[in-house]
């Protein structure tokens, strides 16, 4: 898989979203670890693309890259973006009031019909709930 992974990463040079679904990645990808690197890289491509935080979030918290979305939520200097990076320091998502603000805060998404950053909040919390992020998605 590493070598296929390579070889596909050589004719793109860089992962992004539309490459790695057009690759399918997710479905034959086998490690954690890879897929993990591969969700930041294309994290990474985001935010470098469009500046801003809210489109790459779902990235890096699937990675569970939890410091590197905080740093770019704080280089963010779009209104979402520091109202962001204020929720991601301020609440504690292991504890079921960090918890029910994540949630509080995907619906309120959903109801704006901005499906993948309402899953990104979905997955926030610890454990994720992952059955709602990908009813959403």
């Amino acid at each position: 898989q590493e070598q296929i992974l390579n070889w596909a990463k050589l004719s793109h040079q860089k992962f992004d979203w539309s490459c790695a679904r057009r690759l399918r990645l997710p479905f034959w990808v086998r490690s954690d670890k890879s897929l993990a690197r591969i969700a930041e890289e294309i994290g990474q491509e985001i935010f470098r693309e469009k500046r801003d935080v809210m489109e790459c979030a779902i990235f890096f918290i699937i990675a569970r890259k939890m410091r590197t979305l905080r740093n770019l939520a704080a280089t963010d200097q779009s209104i979402s973006g520091k109202k962001f990076f204020d929720f991601i320091t301020t609440h504690d998502f292991s504890s079921e009031r960090g918890r029910r603000a994540a949630d509080k805060n995907a619906f309120s998404l959903l109801r704006k019909c901005r499906y993948l950053v309402a899953s990104a909040f979905f997955l926030l919390a610890e454990p994720p709930s992952l059955k709602s992020a990908l009813e959403t998605i």
